[in-house]
């Protein structure tokens, strides 16, 4: 009887060590996540990796000044909007779009392209966008993995930032009232 339990434990031990489910998982280098808010009624919500800078140089290093770069990592960054929206003053109509930006020392320019299923090496033409939004950057305080935040939000408008390293990309957000003044 003994021998038999320990065959049985070994049997349990080597199926456990040889799932292939288990043996395929691995921690991401820039892992997934999701950040929504609502606005008075109006429901965005970004989903994005999120890279580590690891003392890397960023703006101007592993992303270039003057080219198109998703702000995150793997897949692009997408954002969905669930009712009309202006985000620095610039229309966005309701949709899912994937994000992108061509990072600048002065003013970032924000792309939003109606396909959202794009794998970042799969970058777009900056004119097919079908919304561009003026950015510009701000320095802060380090932010080792890259952030998208809602920092303020009060009736009817609210902050969307960007982090990353020093710099943060601070958007306004501006959705129709639901009761208008």
């Amino acid at each position: 009887m003994r021998r038999s339990s320990i065959c049985s434990t070994l049997l349990i031990a080597f199926a456990a060590g040889t799932n292939p489910a288990a043996s395929s998982a691995q921690i991401q280098a820039s892992e997934r996540a999701v950040v929504g808010q609502t606005i008075d009624g109006t429901t965005l919500t970004l989903e994005y990796s999120r890279p580590l800078v690891r003392g890397r140089e960023l703006f101007g290093g592993i992303v270039p000044w003057d080219v198109v770069w998703t702000p995150g990592a793997n897949w692009a960054t997408t954002l969905d909007v669930d009712r009309n929206l202006r985000l620095n003053g610039v229309d966005v109509p309701a949709g899912k779009y994937s994000v992108w930006a061509i990072p600048r020392e002065d003013q970032w320019l924000l792309m939003l392209n109606e396909d959202p299923e794009v794998f970042h090496f799969m970058k777009p033409d900056s004119a097919q966008a079908s919304v561009h939004v003026p950015v510009v950057p701000r320095s802060g305080p380090h932010t080792e993995m890259l952030t998208w935040s809602f920092s303020e939000v009060r009736g009817d408008f609210g902050v969307l930032a960007m982090s990353w390293g020093d710099a943060v990309l601070p958007m306004r957000v501006e959705v129709e009232p639901t009761r208008p003044v």
